[in-house]
C-alpha cells in the first residue's frame, strides 16, 4: 500500500512506510527499487509508539489497531502526526459488519477464533459490539472532533483514486 500511496501522491511528494518486522521493510525496499518509486522511505519502528507531531498531510493504518492492546492510544498519536487540515485513514476488522444469511456456525465460529487469538497475543478484540451493527466507534474515543469515520462491509476498498486535498 505504501508504494500505491507514493504513486498518489507523485515523485514531488514523499511517502513513510513503518513496520515493526525488519523482513517486511527490506522486501518493502526491494520492491520500490525494482519499480523505480525513489520518494518512498520505510523505517523500522512501532507504528503504536509514533511520535510525530503535525508532520504528515496523512497517515495510513492498515489491519494495525486489531493487534494492539490499547489501539485507541495509537489512534491519538495517528490524529498528532498529521497536520491540522490532515487526515487519518484507518482500514481494520470490525466484525460488526461481518454477517452471513443464512445464519453460518463457521462464520461464528471464524469470528470466535480470530477474537481469542487477538486476545491472546495482546491485541484488542476487532469489535465486541457485534449485536450492534453501528456499534461504538474507537475513532470518537481518539477526537471526536476530528472524527469521521465510513463504515464499509466485509469487502473494504482501498483508498480511492486520489487523496482529499
Amino acid at each position: 500500500m505504501t508504494l500505491t500511496l507514493a504513486r498518489l501522491v507523485g515523485p514531488s511528494g514523499g511517502v513513510v512506510g513503518i513496520d515493526m518486522d525488519v523482513v517486511k521493510i527490506e522486501l518493502a525496499q526491494q520492491d520500490a527499487r525494482e519499480q523505480d518509486v525513489g520518494h518512498v522511505e520505510y523505517r523500522s519502528g512501532d507504528a503504536a509508539a509514533l511520535e510525530a507531531r503535525g508532520e504528515y498531510d496523512a497517515v495510513y493504518a492498515r489491519l494495525l489497531l486489531t493487534h494492539l492492546a490499547e489501539p485507541e492510544a495509537a489512534l491519538q498519536r495517528m490524529i498528532a502526526a498529521v497536520k491540522p487540515d490532515g487526515v487519518v485513514i484507518v482500514e481494520d476488522l470490525d466484525h460488526s459488519a461481518l454477517f452471513a444469511y443464512p445464519e453460518c456456525p463457521a462464520v461464528d465460529r471464524y469470528v470466535a477464533l480470530y477474537n481469542e487469538v487477538a486476545r491472546r497475543r495482546g491485541g484488542g478484540v476487532p469489535s465486541q459490539h457485534r449485536k450492534q451493527p453501528h456499534g461504538p466507534g474507537r475513532g470518537r474515543a481518539a477526537g471526536p472532533d476530528r472524527a469521521r469515520r465510513r463504515r464499509y462491509g466485509h469487502y473494504r476498498r482501498h483508498v480511492g483514486d486520489r487523496l482529499p486535498p
